[in-house]
């Protein structure tokens, strides 16, 4: 029978500079910790074995990836090129299928106004888990951000 064990994680430490000395180094690296399957020839039996281990191979690579899968930052798109005028409410398509939970600008071309916008009070009528409805308060092209 194939034996779990869970890795420890490992706590960054940071060496403080006295003033006027060098940035700060970082002497350990935080990972995340995992399930590591000890898995030997005598596991494997007959095919509901090999099924049973394939089972806890899915668990453990889910129990590695849920903290990445799970963060928003790292669930988002990057609409190009979207054309505000100031006065005019601008639907952004996103599409990410799940209400969006953030958005900045990514990047302002040359000739655009700085940014200025707020949201469409209730997304403008849009489906929030498809657009980003917002008033702008400038004119330009810009790159926004949108995270689910």
């Amino acid at each position: 029978m194939p034996t779990k064990t869970k890795s420890q994680p490992q706590i960054p430490g940071i060496i403080t500079p006295v003033t006027g000395a060098a940035k700060p180094k970082i002497t350990t690296r935080t990972y995340i910790p995992f399930t590591r399957l000890n898995i030997t020839a005598k596991d494997f039996f007959s095919l509901v074995d090999v099924a049973r281990i394939i089972q806890l191979f899915q668990a453990a690579v889910e129990d590695c990836t849920l903290a990445t899968r799970s963060d928003p930052q790292l669930n988002k798109v990057i609409v190009q090129k979207v054309q505000l005028t100031s006065g005019q409410p601008a639907a952004i398509y996103h599409g990410l299928g799940s209400a969006f939970t953030g958005y900045w600008v990514s990047r302002v071309y040359s000739g655009s106004s700085a940014p200025s916008f707020v949201e469409v009070t209730n997304n403008g009528g849009q489906d929030p888990t498809q657009h980003l409805v917002l008033a702008a308060g400038a004119t330009g092209t810009y790159d926004f951000t949108v995270t689910a």
